[in-house]
């Protein structure tokens, strides 16, 4: 069970980032509806990853697997600021990039 959150959440969070970096590479004009959906789209992956990341905590304190929670915290922590700000920081470039466009 843990694999398949761990699997999904790194799919989610891989979403959340080539969804903004594949309208940066777009060469024609998007309409305000398609960015808006890029960006809905994003950080609601972003959301949904952490999401599983939290529910894989909860999955560990139930089967009282508190070692690898010690062991993990950080890195799960870490992981989920670089995927916030990264996340943050690919849809305000792509906004901001269209919006110099217009």
């Amino acid at each position: 069970m843990t694999g398949w959150l761990n699997l999904m959440s790194l799919i989610f969070g891989l979403i959340a980032w080539l969804v903004p970096i594949v309208y940066l590479l777009r060469t024609e004009k998007q309409a305000d509806r398609n960015r808006m959906t890029s960006w809905a789209i994003s950080m609601s992956s972003c959301a949904i990853s952490l999401l599983l990341q939290l529910f894989h905590f909860y999955f560990m304190v139930k089967n009282e697997d508190f070692g690898a929670m010690i062991d993990t915290n950080g890195v799960v922590q870490f992981a989920a600021t670089v995927l916030v700000v990264g996340t943050i920081l690919l849809n305000a470039v792509n906004r901001t990039q269209h919006r110099s466009e217009s």
